[in-house]
């Protein structure tokens, strides 16, 4: 269920028997990421594809339209995301897996500025009920500084169709002059045949949100529909 929250979620969470080639279509009402808004609060597509090896082995891209608003450097993002990641996932047991993945997140139409960067990702799985997860980086959002994430989500099976899930999460940056925050979610998310339902409220416990203002880290309730493949 991709949820409008970028790349993070595909991460596998244990080692597959046979080739795998997954995609998905997505329409949500806002592409929230770490709890800021990436489309300036308006509906917008993403699209996505991801392979599993049977050794662990893992890889997938994901495109999404972007908007953000006019800032007084002149510089832009741009109107495309265009994500890509490749990690390894192995279980630990029967109950636990863990998964490893480099992600690189770029901007090809950015202006003014590289708005592209990377980061390293690690996740600690049990069964399909809890996720610790970390990141770091280098140049976290482009910042041209270090970065880290550390993330923790809870899922619970309402039944064969439904899902109740939310997630915590902490990002912090050593450049002084972007600000540390907390960001949230919460929701409920269904399926039917080939089609995921999901309703989700986002927040922060800032106004700003690294470079991001009021405007775009402010709480939300975001619907999306997405189709696999």
């Amino acid at each position: 269920i991709a949820c409008g929250c970028g790349v993070a979620w595909l991460l596998a969470g244990a080692p597959v028997r046979a080739h795998e080639l997954h995609g998905y279509l997505t329409l949500v009402s806002d592409y929230v990421f770490r709890g800021a808004s990436q489309s300036n609060e308006d509906p917008t597509v993403q699209a996505g594809v991801d392979y599993l090896h049977p050794s662990g082995v893992f890889a997938g891209a994901f495109v999404a339209r972007t908007e953000f608003p006019e800032n007084s450097f002149g510089s832009s993002p741009g109107s495309i995301e265009l994500d890509a990641y490749l990690g390894y996932s192995h279980a630990a047991g029967r109950d636990w897996s863990w998964d490893v993945a480099a992600l690189r997140y770029d901007f090809p139409g950015s202006t003014g500025f590289d708005y592209s960067y990377s980061e390293l990702a690690a996740n600690l799985h049990f069964r399909d009920v809890l996720r610790l997860g970390a990141t770091v980086s280098d140049d976290a959002g482009a910042s041209n500084a270090s970065g880290w994430t550390a993330e923790v989500e809870l899922r619970q099976s309402l039944g064969d169709r439904f899902q109740l899930s939310g997630s915590l999460g902490h990002y912090e940056f050593e450049r002084t002059d972007w600000s540390d925050y907390l960001y949230w979610d919460v929701g409920v998310s269904a399926t039917a045949g080939r089609f995921t339902f999901d309703v989700r409220y986002f927040d922060t416990d800032s106004d700003e949100a690294g470079f991001a203002g009021p405007e775009l880290t402010r709480g939300r309730l975001v619907g999306s529909i997405s189709v696999g493949f």
